[in-house]
């Protein structure tokens, strides 16, 4: 999940980027 944190730091729930995030946290 290393790539994931890379390109996304937060997670849906730290910022609310579930259109943005395509993995839950």
């Amino acid at each position: 999940m290393s790539y994931n944190k890379k390109m996304y730091p937060c997670t849906c729930s730290d910022c609310g980027k579930s259109a943005e995030v395509p993995f839950q946290p």
